[in-house]
């Protein structure tokens, strides 16, 4: 029976149920280092293991379900296998951390330059200038949808197709199919539906919220590019723009404004943490927090920002900058509050802790203009 999720929209959507999760033992050359005992397995091989009957295939091995092995394609089962074992998350989740995304919640994040994109004449050449001043979905604006007429169907095929490539280039192609797959099947949800007024059609809207949480290389691709804002290309805005816009509009216009502290733990040097101390600082792309301070301290960096979400609101400005995605996300245990790209917040203090030997840096969020990155090209 699958899993209802239903938390930002009265709409009942439904997403493959998560009740096990195998991990591999990351002692083993061909695990990645970390240093916890088992490294989790990402959502993709999950469900594939659970389809599969004695063995399957991801994009990078095989694994033996009957004997909980998991080995490199091309490798000797004998000589490269090393263990995976399963783990009843829903019979006590307060383990599930242990577990962990670092690469989600911990890994720096980019801040740009706090600049009002002026009115400019619409050539892919102030496209790209567009997304590089931080503003990626302004930029796929400009270039696949203003003075076009497109449905929200439209956005899926483009969103899925993005995947499709960009999981192509990784080698994730395995990866790809599931996610375009299960994208897809909401597809129908925006048949009819034009993008006007930037309304997203609710089952399409909590889709790319699940997916964007679930744990594979996707929400890692668009963190990379929206991060590293000097590489973006136009090419890039054609793949990941038409997901990145599905899921910034549904998260507008499903805020969350009654949550007013959110924490997030950063590994940042000297040089990275004195850029969060500016007057005004702005972010660059979605940025995943969580509501609970003990979430965000397990990841342990050297630095917690705590974020003050309590905005002022007016007629003429969102009063929230992201929304709480926890009962949509696929790891509802980090109780996950996702800020939106463009966010600017105000440097209020810093503290450094000496017996814990950590750094906070406590920001308040500023009032932004709704659809500011719309209404300004």
């Amino acid at each position: 029976m699958p899993t209802t999720y239903s938390n930002l929209s009265t709409s009942p959507v439904f997403f493959p149920p998560r009740y096990v999760e195998r991990c591999g033992n990351a002692s083993s050359d061909f695990c990645p280092t970390n240093h916890k005992q088992y490294q989790q397995c990402t959502d993709i091989e999950n469900e594939t293991i659970e389809d599969g009957e004695n063995e399957t295939n991801s994009d990078y091995s095989t694994i033996h379900i009957k004997h909980e092995k998991k080995y490199k394609k091309g490798d000797s089962y004998e000589r490269h296998s090393y263990s995976i074992k399963c783990v009843n998350h829903n019979k006590d989740e307060s383990k599930s951390l242990q577990y962990s995304r670092e690469e989600k919640f911990l890994l720096p994040v980019t801040l740009a330059a706090c600049v009002t994109v002026s009115s400019q004449h619409l050539h892919p050449r102030n496209t790209l200038c567009t997304a590089r001043r931080g503003d990626f979905i302004g930029a796929y604006y400009q270039l696949e949808l203003h003075n076009k007429v497109k449905t929200a169907a439209d956005l899926v095929s483009a969103a899925a197709e993005g995947i499709i490539k960009e999981g192509t280039r990784l080698g994730k192609i395995h990866e790809a199919k599931s996610l375009s797959q299960q994208l897809l099947a909401f597809k129908h949800s925006g048949d009819g539906k034009c993008i006007n007024y930037h309304k997203i059609p609710s089952e399409i809207g909590e889709i790319c919220v699940n997916l964007y949480t679930q744990d594979s290389f996707w929400y890692k691709r668009i963190n990379h590019v929206l991060r590293t804002v000097a590489n973006i290309t136009l090419e890039k805005v054609k793949t990941l723009g038409p997901f990145c816009y599905l899921l910034y509009y549904y998260l507008l216009n499903n805020s969350t404004t009654d949550i007013l502290t959110v924490y997030r733990s950063l590994n940042l040097t000297d040089k990275e943490r004195q850029k969060f101390m500016s007057d005004k600082v702005k972010l660059t792309s979605f940025i995943s927090t969580s509501r609970s301070r003990k979430v965000a301290e397990f990841y342990d960096g050297n630095t917690l920002l705590i974020i003050d979400l309590n905005m002022q609101s007016d007629m003429f400005a969102t009063k929230s900058c992201g929304a709480n995605i926890s009962s949509l996300s696929a790891f509802p245990v980090e109780e996950e509050f996702l800020i939106w790209p463009g966010t600017e917040f105000h440097f209020v203090k810093y503290v450094y802790h000496m017996a814990k030997k950590k750094h906070f840096i406590h920001l308040k969020a500023l009032k932004k203009k709704s659809h500011s990155s719309i209404s300004s090209v």
